[in-house]
């Protein structure tokens, strides 16, 4: 009997404290729709390697700027979409921003605030919760005025209109 996946446990956790319905019905959907994913490194796929070595300065990658770093990347590279969820960072979840690459192999996800900006082993768990697009990445942003936080944002249209 395996023990319970941390960031699982704890949306089961706020789902069952939150004590409104519409934010318990969002940390349901959070639960229900997230899926685990493998992150890869970026050294692992030269093409993905050439295209961040070649657009590095133009990207400014920073520390403690997940959304931004993935919001970016997402603006200025073709292929890549712009995922968010949780992870862990010292054992606690935490929310958080990453890409995902449509390449020749399929779906690749990365990390590049934790690889490339804090050079951090990539072993956590990573729960992806909305996927988006470039398309639909500059229309959060223009409904928003931010670079990410949207998994609520998109849990709060979905579930008003249920």
């Amino acid at each position: 009997h395996r023990p319970m996946d941390p960031i699982v446990r704890h949306l089961k956790k706020r789902e069952a404290l939150d004590t409104t319905p519409i934010r318990k019905s969002i940390w349901a959907w959070m639960h229900k729709i997230g899926a685990h994913v493998n992150m890869s490194s970026v050294e692992n796929h030269p093409d993905v390697h050439d295209k961040f070595k070649r657009y590095s300065w133009h990207l400014d990658l920073e520390q403690q700027q997940c959304f931004r770093n993935a919001f970016r990347t997402v603006k200025l590279l073709d292929d890549f979409f712009y995922v968010e969820g949780w992870t862990t960072a010292h054992g606690q979840p935490i929310e958080h921003a990453w890409i995902a690459y449509s390449g020749p192999e399929g779906l690749i996800h990365f990390d590049p605030t934790f690889e490339l900006v804090l050079s951090l082993d990539l072993e956590r768990n990573y729960y992806a919760i909305i996927m988006l697009n470039e398309y639909e990445v500059n229309q959060f942003a223009q409904e928003t005025g931010k670079y990410g936080g949207w998994m609520k944002h998109q849990a709060w249209k979905r579930l008003r209109c249920l």
